[in-house]
């Protein structure tokens, strides 16, 4: 997902990717993608600076953190980021996270890390399969939504006795 600059260039000029999950590469973060992902970033010349803005579209397959199982995840992002020309490098960790420098003769950037490190980023810390999942038995690995298991589940620890006498 490259975007060549012109510095001379006013108009604001749009370009659209798509994407599988291999070129991606989120690693171990999620199984798959369920279509192929979009990105549409528009790009604007300011003065020495470039506004790159847009969004892009993660149709993401998850593992449920309840009860494992796969499921549909669909990830939309607004991206914006500012690039500027400059003679001489500032270090990156004076740099906000939206804004990078480049030197004056670079005519191309990639913004493939970029994109990648924003899904990363906005990835929910607890994937849901549904709203309700009841998650999997804790004695035989059951996934209670598919069917409960006649297990028993309650605490045969002494130490809880007297609570349970309260709520008889």
């Amino acid at each position: 997902m490259k975007i060549e600059l012109f510095p001379g260039r006013r108009e604001i000029e749009e370009q659209y990717w798509s994407f599988e999950y291999s070129e991606i590469d989120l690693g171990a973060f999620l199984t798959d993608f369920y279509q192929k992902g979009r990105v549409r970033l528009s790009t604007q010349v300011v003065g020495k600076d470039y506004h790159i803005t847009g969004e892009a579209f993660a149709p993401l397959i998850l593992e449920c953190s309840r009860c494992l199982e796969p499921s549909r995840h669909p990830l939309r992002l607004a991206l914006s980021w500012v690039v500027r020309r400059v003679e001489m490098l500032t270090p990156e960790e004076e740099l906000s996270g939206e804004e990078f420098e480049i030197l004056p003769e670079t005519q191309e950037l990639d913004f493939t890390a970029r994109i990648r490190e924003a899904i990363i980023f906005n990835l929910p810390a607890k994937p849901l399969c549904r709203f309700d999942c009841k998650g999997l038995c804790p004695v035989c690995g059951q996934n209670l939504n598919v069917r409960p298991c006649s297990c028993r589940r309650e605490a045969d620890d002494p130490r809880w006795d007297g609570l349970r006498r309260l709520l008889q």
